[in-house]
C-alpha cells in the first residue's frame, strides 16, 4: 500500500534548503534527479532559507498536499544550520527573520496538508534523540548504529517533535527522517514517527518485527541490502508495501 493519499488530485511538493551548503549544486542536482524520476508532483524547489519555505505555503490551496519532502543539513534538533537559518525546536516562536520552530511550521503548513499526509526530511540525523546523540555517539562515527543506540527511539528528535507540532494543530501525519549522518536520500538508517507515537518506528523495526536486536551481522546485511534505491523509496513513500516485500526477499526473510 501506498504511503502518500490515493486521490490523483494531492501534490508531491519537494523542498532543497541550501544556504551557505558548498555542495550544493552537486546535490541539489542529484536529489532533483530522484525526485524527478519518483514523485509525479511539484517539481523539487531551490529555497536559500526557512522564511521561503514558510511563505512557499501560501502557494498551495487548502488540503491540495499528499506529501510534504525537505532536503537539508540536518541535526537531531534541527533542519538546516542550527540557530543561523532553517527549522530548530530551540527556536522562540516569531524568532526573525532566519529561524523557525517546529510550531511554526505546523502553524503555517497544516492547512494545506490533507490529514495522514507524508513528511519525508531528507536531512541527517532528524529522526535521532538528542540524549541518544550525546550519550551514544560522543566523539565518534555520526554513521554508526550500535545496538544499544538502536533502542532508544527518537521521542525527542526533530522528526517526533515536527509530529507533534501537527497534531497540535490537528493535523495527522507522518514524519520520516535519518537516524544518523550520511547520504541525503541513499540513508538506510530511518525512522518513521506520528502526533501519536513521537518515539517513532524503525524502518529495522517494521522489516524484521518488534524484539529483533540489531546485531552486527544484522547490521551489516541491512547496510549492504537497503542503503541506496530502497532506503530513498522507503524515505519518500514510493509504494511503501512494494518496498518492504523487496526488502524482506533480498534479506532472505
Amino acid at each position: 500500500m501506498n504511503a502518500i493519499p490515493s486521490n490523483p488530485y494531492l501534490v508531491r511538493v519537494g523542498f532543497y534548503l541550501t544556504k551557505d551548503r558548498p555542495n550544493r549544486a552537486r546535490t541539489f542536482r542529484e536529489a532533483s534527479i530522484w525526485w524527478k524520476k519518483h514523485a509525479e508532483g511539484v517539481a523539487l524547489q531551490d529555497l536559500f532559507d526557512a522564511k521561503q519555505l514558510m511563505d512557499t505555503a501560501d502557494g498551495f490551496e487548502d488540503k491540495s498536499v499528499g506529501q510534504l519532502a525537505i532536503f537539508a543539513h540536518g541535526t537531531p534538533t534541527a533542519l538546516g544550520r542550527p540557530g543561523r537559518f532553517g527549522l530548530d525546536v530551540r527556536a522562540i516562536r516569531r524568532h526573525p527573520p532566519l529561524v523557525y520552530s517546529p510550531d511554526d511550521f505546523a502553524e503555517h503548513w497544516a492547512p494545506k496538508l490533507v490529514d495522514g499526509a507524508l513528511i519525508s526530511l531528507a536531512a541527517c540525523l532528524c529522526s535521532r534523540d538528542p540524549k541518544w546523540y550525546r550519550v551514544q555517539l560522543w566523539g565518534r562515527d555520526l554513521s554508526s548504529w550500535s545496538a544499544k543506540s538502536y533502542e532508544w527511539g527518537g521521542s525527542m528528535s526533530f522528526a517526533a517533535r515536527l509530529a507533534q507540532a501537527f497534531k497540535a494543530q490537528g493535523k495527522r501525519v507522518k514524519v520520516r527522517g535519518h537516524c544518523a549522518a550520511g547520504h541525503t536520500i541513499h540513508q538506510a538508517l530511518l525512522r518513521e514517527h506520528t502526533g501519536d507515537a513521537p518515539r517513532g518506528r524503525a524502518l529495522f523495526g517494521i522489516v524484521h518485527g518488534v524484539g529483533i536486536v540489531p546485531e552486527r551481522q544484522l547490521r551489516r546485511q541491512w547496510q549492504r541490502v537497503v542503503k541506496g534505491e530502497l532506503a530513498a523509496r522507503w524515505l519518500l513513500g514510493i509504494n511503501d508495501g512494494e518496498t518492504v516485500r523487496l526488502i524482506k526477499e533480498r534479506l532472505g526473510l
